[in-house]
């Protein structure tokens, strides 16, 4: 019969190792962004998305959508011809170097799926503002919804 301690301790290192070794989503520490020199009078930004499988980030494409302000109404117009994009790498982090100063809607764009608009906790647009000379780190971007 096997001891009750073995039982635990082998239920322990499951967890641990369910934790941490299978965690997809872990965000490296050893990638350092941003890498670029932005050209004079533009800004950009950067940060990391995180889906529930890593798999999910590869073909994911990042664009910032120009805002449409109608009276109290905020939209955005995602041109797929002429807006700023990056690629999502790999390791799921995104920088998007170089862009005219002014108000955006970020956009993730999956090319079966289509685009989503990053949403607020209200459900409202989220709008990233991009100042010249200065790069906008938006964090970790939980992306769960398709």
């Amino acid at each position: 019969m096997v001891k009750k301690s073995v039982i635990v301790a082998f239920l322990i290192g499951l967890l641990v190792l369910c934790l941490y070794g299978c965690n997809h989503t872990h965000v490296s520490q050893s990638v350092e962004y941003p890498t670029a020199t932005l050209f004079p009078g533009t800004g950009g930004v950067w940060g990391y998305i995180r889906t529930p499988r890593a798999i999910d980030q590869r073909g994911l494409i990042v664009y910032l959508a120009n805002t449409i302000n109608y009276e109290d109404l905020i939209g955005g117009f995602l041109d797929l011809a002429n807006a700023p994009f990056s690629h999502v790498q790999d390791d799921g982090y995104f920088a998007i170097y170089n862009v005219t100063p002014g108000d955006y809607v970020l956009v993730v764009y999956e090319v079966v799926m289509g685009g989503k608009a990053l949403q607020n906790e209200t459900g409202g647009l989220t709008i990233i503002h991009i100042e010249k000379d200065r790069l906008l780190n938006l964090g970790i971007i939980d992306f769960n919804d398709w």
